[in-house]
């Protein structure tokens, strides 16, 4: 018996050291020496035996490696000097070069938590600005307060960030009829720690939409920015609802990248009843702690899972924090509230964008 399992692996080693049969690299992608961005570096390795290893480099930078017979990686506008390496269990490599020139095309983001896709660069603070394609806001960090004084919960989970938006930015894509959006708050460990909410006023007509924040924030959002579409974040999830509160089934992505404190996602419009495009859309964007799908309570004084700095009464809002408003004007904002009714937002408390063909 010993005799027998020598002899197979002596077999083993030997086909392994007479294997001299390279693998072999096949080029998925792309097949043209010029093309539009995005575009995907892709290539799949065979091998008579197995690979151990495929790098995908442009010029001298790695871009990937990976222990798969399938690998990819994207590239952006400029000149590529690509080279595909491959090496199988026996040691044996192989490589495949080719040139090619990625210009400017259809703007996309790669919902992957990774924000370098994303290339306006936000400087000033409390305010929205765009290069034309891409729009995007500073909201300064620390003043997730809501109105004035809101506090974490106890529990040491919570670290007093999960809530704090410190930057926003939003893509759309109108041949595609998709949006994209990047999330950054000041941290967050958990998916189910921040809820934020976005709505969309398509047609700014007032009283057409909704007003209702949504989420039980208790909060309202003026007339005059009523919404046709709201999403909610919360969860690892998206969820899309029309102004009647049904929920819309979509085409959308979302990925939480708690490292970075980034929330990406996208979603597809093709199923809206009014086009978001080569228009004013108003957004009114806010963040709250998660609970059960739908904003946390705060209550007067903060507890093991409840913020305080709010009251024991039903009309406070929910909220932490606000985009596209002066930060030191938030907490006046925020305690609008009375006895009976709600705080409501003023009508410069959204953002007004454009997403042009």
């Amino acid at each position: 018996m010993k005799r027998i399992l020598w002899i197979l692996i002596l077999a083993g080693c030997m086909k392994g050291s007479l294997d001299r049969e390279p693998p072999v690299i096949e080029i998925l992608s792309p097949l043209a020496d010029t093309i539009q961005a995005p575009c995907l570096f892709q290539v799949k390795v065979h091998d008579n035996l197995g690979i151990d290893s495929v790098w995908l480099y442009s010029k001298d930078s790695l871009l990937i490696s990976a222990r798969d017979t399938l690998v990819a990686a994207y590239l952006y506008e400029g000149r590529h000097s690509l080279i595909a390496r491959a090496r199988d269990l026996a040691g044996n490599v192989a490589a495949r070069t080719l040139e090619v020139v990625v210009v400017e095309g259809e703007r996309w983001i790669w919902v992957d938590g990774n924000p370098d896709d994303w290339r306006l660069e936000l400087t000033k603070e409390d305010t929205l600005i765009t290069d034309g394609k891409e729009w995007g806001y500073k909201d300064p960090e620390g003043d997730d307060t809501g109105d004035g004084d809101y506090t974490y919960p106890l529990n040491e989970i919570f670290h007093g960030t999960e809530a704090d938006m410190v930057e926003f930015r939003i893509l759309g894509v109108p041949d595609s009829e998709r949006i994209f959006v990047l999330i950054k708050l000041a941290g967050f460990d958990s998916l189910w720690m921040p809820f934020i909410s976005i709505s969309f006023d398509l047609d700014h007509v007032p009283g057409s939409g909704n007003t209702d924040g949504g989420g039980y924030s208790e909060l309202s959002i003026s007339s005059e920015n009523a919404w046709e579409y709201t999403m909610h974040v919360r969860s690892g999830e998206l969820v899309l609802y029309d102004k009647d509160w049904n929920t819309v089934p979509s085409d959308s992505q979302v990925f939480f990248n708690p490292e970075e404190g980034i929330i990406e996602l996208s979603i597809s419009t093709s199923s809206w009843s009014a086009s978001p495009w080569d228009k004013p859309v108003y957004l009114t964007v806010f963040s709250a702690l998660e609970e059960f799908g739908h904003a946390r309570e705060i209550n007067e004084v903060a507890s093991e899972w409840y913020g305080g700095g709010g009251t024991e009464g039903e009309t406070d809002p929910d909220v932490y924090d606000l985009l596209f408003y002066p930060s030191s004007l938030q907490p006046e904002v925020l305690s609008g509230y009375t006895e009976t009714s709600w705080a409501t937002l003023p009508p410069e408390a959204a953002g007004e964008v454009e997403f042009d063909r």
